[in-house]
């Protein structure tokens, strides 16, 4: 299957030997030789900002936190200026649920399932 994730444009690391010591990049291309200095000098991946499907942007975290949810410009549905708010409201609900849905079968099939997540 083709991989629904890609690399984003955030990141955070910490450093393996002090825990106080965390590194962050937001709107930086994370193939930067800045950020692989940073790992083979020993820090960490803690968060890692992908997009997914080219809906929405994301970023995990190395416990499986899913957090900054943010759909792209014009991907979501279109809105109108008389639509009624609570309706907007229900197909928000339903556009994040089901999108949250995929996210999660995919995040599974892609680390080989729920039990291999905890055993990091």
């Amino acid at each position: 299957p083709v991989a629904r994730f890609e690399l984003g444009r955030e990141c955070r690391m910490q450093s393996r030997l002090d825990n106080k010591s965390i590194v962050t990049w937001r709107d930086l291309d994370l193939d930067d030789d800045s950020i692989r200095h940073h790992l083979t000098e020993g820090m960490q991946l803690t968060h890692l900002g992908m997009s997914y499907d080219n809906i929405l942007s994301l970023v995990l975290s190395t416990d499986c936190i899913i957090s900054k949810f943010k759909f792209f410009e014009g991907e979501a549905v279109d809105t109108t200026d008389d639509e009624d708010p609570s309706a907007r409201q229900d197909v928000d609900f339903v556009l994040l649920t089901g999108t949250l849905k995929r996210i999660l079968q995919d995040l599974e099939k892609s680390l080989g399932g729920y039990a291999a997540v905890g055993k990091q």
